[in-house]
């Protein structure tokens, strides 16, 4: 009796999980598990719905992990009978923040003795426990939004942000 593959992916030497959560810089071995008769003659693997050039083993490494490394991976076996395809995992990828684009560096200009507020945009994983920090001739604000009551001249000078996470 001639049967298409029954297929499912796995991290290596993990339990299955449709979710797998790693940080930017670690590496993730996928495995995928094929039953078929006749046996398994290719293996193929799937990003995001698209077929990854190359990859045609039953082991797919993703290393040193980027954010672009995130999506949703499935691979397929294929025999005389049929090719299938597995149910995805998908691949989370954790990220210190970064500034959004447009806004990694910014000149404002302000009239003396004005108003003016600075915002801090960034993007990061896990978005919620990111702390933003505010420094200015070595005075910190804790915050988002850097608010500048009432410019002086002397003020002029460089402000800087950083972001990071908890």
């Amino acid at each position: 009796l001639a049967d298409p593959p029954v297929v499912s992916i796995h991290l290596a030497n993990e339990d299955p999980s449709r979710l797998v959560i790693r940080s930017e810089g670690q590496n993730v071995t996928l495995k995928c598990r094929a039953n078929a008769r006749p046996s398994v003659t290719s293996f193929g693997w799937y990003k995001n719905g698209m077929r990854m050039t190359g990859e045609n083993s039953e082991t797919l490494h993703l290393m040193m992990l980027e954010r672009e490394s995130e999506g949703s991976y499935s691979c397929s076996a294929q025999n005389s009978e049929g090719e299938t395809q597995s149910t995805p995992l998908i691949l989370q990828v954790q990220y210190s923040p970064r500034c959004k684009p447009g806004t990694e560096q910014m000149s404002l200009g302000a009239l003396n003795l004005h108003t003016i507020s600075v915002k801090c945009e960034v993007d990061a994983d896990p978005a919620d426990s990111v702390r933003f920090s505010w420094t200015y001739n070595n005075t910190r604000n804790v915050s988002p939004v850097s608010t500048i009551y009432r410019v002086m001249h002397q003020w002029i000078g460089l402000r800087r942000r950083e972001c990071t996470t908890n």
